[in-house]
């Protein structure tokens, strides 16, 4: 636990930022690049998309280190045996099986699960529970069991892709036949949206609507929609989950 301020913020232990499938498309881009080189880590980050080794681009490199992809040689890093094999042999062959069973164990928290439980990850559930012993933030925890979900099913040579809020499959945005003005008032009011806003759903009870760009001369709007009454901790669980999908996005 650390205070900044008057805030006190709890910080989870180590865990990767993604999962081993995002952590081997990322050692791509290293390799195409760089190859096998030793370079910085703020290199390997500029590689990434990031502008440094610090705050999200520091995690990134580190998730790289966790799984055992890269490997530090003289203060500087390079691409691992491990990663070589990942990024280049078939997922069919036996090489590749053996480095990704290896890599899903690298990391602390992921070897020390697997050991616990030799007959299979117990629910969800059940790793919430064991998370919440080890000291995890309790706010992120569902990052953290979707992200050794997803390892676990990629080191598997399975496709599937765990969503860490709900097993069910999230509803398909279908396109308004026509156009649609705003008019939506919400308790804030009735928005003034810039001029050419259109196609915008009309905002419902437990749902947010806002302005985060332009495609050509169109105004593109966000619309979030909540299953209940919007409260505090669900737009902060909100904007950790985006704070992730944009270090996902290059």
């Amino acid at each position: 636990m650390e205070t900044q301020g008057k805030r006190a913020v709890h910080r989870s232990p180590s865990y990767p930022m993604f999962d081993l499938g995002k952590a081997v498309e990322k050692t791509k881009k290293v390799y195409e690049h760089d190859k096998r080189a030793a370079v910085d880590a703020d290199v390997i980050a500029s590689h990434l998309g990031y502008s440094a080794a610090k705050g999200f681009g520091g995690r990134a490199v580190s998730a790289l280190k966790q799984y055992g992809l890269l490997e530090e040689v003289s203060g500087k890093y390079r691409i691992s045996e491990l990663g070589y094999v990942l990024i280049h042999y078939d997922r069919n062959s036996q090489e590749w099986i053996d480095a990704a069973t290896e890599a899903a164990r690298h990391p602390g928290l992921f070897k020390e699960l697997l050991e616990e439980n030799p007959n299979g990850l117990p629910s969800d559930a059940g790793l919430r529970s064991d998370l919440l012993k080890r000291n995890f933030n309790p706010d992120a925890i569902a990052e953290v069991v979707s992200t050794v979900r997803n390892t676990m099913s990629f080191a598997a040579g399975e496709e599937t892709v765990y969503n860490e809020n709900t097993e069910e499959k999230m509803p398909e945005v279908q396109p308004a036949e026509e156009p649609q003005v705003f008019k939506s008032k919400t308790h804030h009011g009735e928005p003034r949206l810039p001029q050419g806003a259109v196609g915008v759903p009309p905002v419902r009870a437990g749902e947010i609507s806002t302005p985060v760009g332009k495609d050509g001369d169109r105004v593109v709007f966000a619309v979030v929609r909540f299953d209940a009454g919007i409260r505090k901790e669900f737009v902060a669980s909100l904007k950790k989950y985006l704070d992730y999908l944009e270090t996902t996005l290059q």
